[in-house]
């Protein structure tokens, strides 16, 4: 239900508002889900993560704003991330607004915006978490080869990764998310 009022509240509010600035988008959101979902009188305490970029080519930006989830750049075979805020959308008040980080585009990187279901996924030989450090490492193998390749390798290890080479399948923990780009 979050994700479904979220996902309308945040179409109107691009499409009507034409707010484009990304902690922009964020700030309004919270402020909307809040109300109208009454969350000081309800018993939702769950919160919405994501984030939201924002290209100008013009000024060959990124603009970057996360609710607990980063912005991952894999250039010339090493990262960097941009980190989300620590907050949620929804959930208890946060009067602190979003920050809004801003970089320059680099025609060689690429970059990754990403559900926590791939790094949390249990499995492996001792089932435990994928972890973010594994997560980087399986994309930067991938940097060059082309987006295809990204999938591929994404896709054949988080199947491994659950078990598949051993036909006992892991369930699977949780969406499953990642949107890679290049500019």
């Amino acid at each position: 239900m979050l994700t479904m009022k979220g996902h309308g509240l945040l179409t109107r509010i691009i499409s009507e508002s034409k707010i484009t600035a990304p902690d922009q988008i964020l700030n309004l959101l919270a402020k909307k889900l809040h109300y109208d979902l009454d969350f000081e009188n309800s018993k939702i305490e769950d919160g919405m993560d994501m984030g939201v970029c924002m290209i100008n080519k013009k000024e060959n930006t990124i603009s970057f704003s996360g609710a607990r989830h980063p912005l991952l750049i894999i250039d010339k075979g090493k990262h960097s991330v941009i980190k989300g805020d620590r907050k949620s959308i929804g959930g208890k008040i946060n009067d602190l607004p979003f920050t809004c980080n801003k970089i320059s585009i680099s025609k060689t990187a690429n970059y990754f915006m990403y559900s926590d279901g791939y790094i949390d996924q249990f499995g492996g030989k001792n089932d435990k978490k994928f972890k973010s450090v594994n997560f980087i490492k399986l994309l930067e193998s991938s940097y060059g080869k082309g987006a295809q390749n990204h999938l591929e390798n994404l896709e054949e290890n988080f199947m491994n990764w659950r078990g598949q080479q051993n036909r006992k399948l892991s369930p699977q923990t949780d969406d499953v998310l990642v949107i890679g780009f290049s500019v």
